[in-house]
């Protein structure tokens, strides 16, 4: 795996490509739709909903969205004390093939190493510089769309 622990400048798109290919051979994903939860489940992820974070914080959705994830889809999470990762997820985002897409998103991040080779515990514009953050969210777009969208399951199928 390689260290990116230096400033990105640039997207990755090859890295980003090739990661998601092999995710895809290492998670036997040969079938439409791919469904990222199922996938999450596998991996052992734990994924919250914003509402379910919210009843056990006692934070109100609309400050948990804008204060704390800072994003109105969802957020990767990187414990460095349990060395877990979890996903929250806006449940109420709609269409639900926003949802699907945010989960493989954050999923991308994780595969990608952005929270390690970042050395953050989430990827969000508050601790990163524009440029970073910019192309971590571009990479993981890519990786999401690599996954929801194999493009030689796409070709198989005509």
């Amino acid at each position: 795996m390689r260290s990116r622990n230096k400033q990105l400048k640039e997207v990755d798109y090859g890295f980003a490509t090739e990661k998601a290919r092999q995710f895809i051979r290492d998670y036997g994903i040969d079938w439409l739709p791919v469904d990222p939860f199922e996938i999450a489940e596998k991996m052992g992820l734990e994924v919250k909903t914003i509402e379910r974070l919210s009843e056990e914080t006692g934070i109100d959705r609309f400050r948990l969205i804008k204060s704390v994830i800072d994003s109105e889809d969802g957020l990767a999470i990187y414990d460095p004390d349990t060395n877990e990762y979890k996903i929250v997820i806006n449940e109420q985002v709609e269409p639900y093939g926003r949802i699907r897409w945010t989960m493989m998103h954050e999923i991308g991040h994780i595969v990608l190493g952005h929270l390690n080779d970042f050395r953050q515990t989430s990827i969000t514009r508050r601790n990163l510089n524009d440029e970073e953050y910019d192309a971590l969210e571009q990479e993981a777009h890519i990786f999401a769309g690599e996954v929801l969208a194999p493009k030689y399951i796409l070709y198989r199928i005509g």
